[in-house]
């Protein structure tokens, strides 16, 4: 495991899991790990002078293209907890942040890549590298979270069906939904008798176009044994992609 105690240019973050951030078993929800994760790069960029209001004067923003999350234990409720994130190297325009979650007894609990792009406000098309990136450290560790996988393999047909209305509250500074609230929308397809005796291990979701309030979605999703895979259609477009894996507890104990 990375030791980052001594490490320029990784932003550290302390927080405790409230009750707020956990389902009825006391474990932290995917949703708000990604909240989690999400707010920890926010501080961590608007500590290097890049928060949202210096990005929009300069006509950009960021938009999240895909993550990956890998969990060993969840966060439970009243645990206290050490957020490791740092940028990683551009590649093809798209901007890497690796984050880890550790225990206060520094046990790696989740591992977390995701991928960024910046975007022109007024174009809403991908935008060149800007120089305002130059003060954002790059860093790169041997054993880091990977990138995550452009491609996921899916079944060929998703058989169920469900449909959501985009609410105010899952709205974003950027106007459109935040990325945190796929992973609410899959975890309430599962339903608590199967959550009581499963854990998340494992998500990766990939966005494919945005979705504003109050727009329709249409769900189309597949469970096959401890898995969900789920897509978003709005118009006869994806909208996203999801994908999320489970344990049984009675396996992890």
């Amino acid at each position: 495991m990375t030791e980052f105690t001594e490490t320029s240019g990784v932003f550290q973050k302390q927080a405790s899991v409230s009750d707020t951030q956990t389902d009825a078993f006391g474990r932290m929800t995917p949703g708000a790990l990604a909240r989690l994760v999400g707010d920890a790069t926010a501080e961590h960029m608007t500590s290097l002078g890049l928060n949202y209001n210096t990005l929009r004067s300069h006509g950009l923003l960021w938009v999240l293209v895909r993550t990956a999350l890998r969990v060993q234990n969840l966060p439970r409720q009243g645990e206290r907890v050490l957020l490791c994130t740092w940028a990683g190297e551009e590649r093809h325009w798209l901007y890497p942040r690796r984050t880890t979650i550790l225990s206060s007894e520094g046990e790696e609990l989740v591992s977390a890549c995701s991928q960024w792009m910046l975007i022109d406000t007024d174009t809403r098309s991908m935008a060149s590298p800007s120089e305002l990136l130059q003060s954002v450290p790059v860093i790169s560790f041997p054993d880091e979270p990977k990138l995550p996988s452009m491609r996921v393999s899916f079944p060929t047909e998703l058989t169920e069906r469900a449909e959501r209305v985009v609410r105010p509250r899952e709205i974003d500074l950027n106007g459109h939904m935040n990325n945190s609230h796929y992973l609410d929308w899959g975890e309430g397809l599962l339903g608590s008798e199967y959550l009581r005796n499963h854990s998340l291990r494992f998500f990766w979701v990939e966005y494919g176009k945005e979705l504003f309030e109050g727009q329709n979605v249409s769900l189309h999703y597949k469970q096959e044994k401890d898995s969900l895979f789920l897509r978003g259609y709005t118009e006869g477009d994806t909208s996203f992609s999801l994908k999320m894996d489970y344990t049984e507890l009675r396996l992890l104990q």
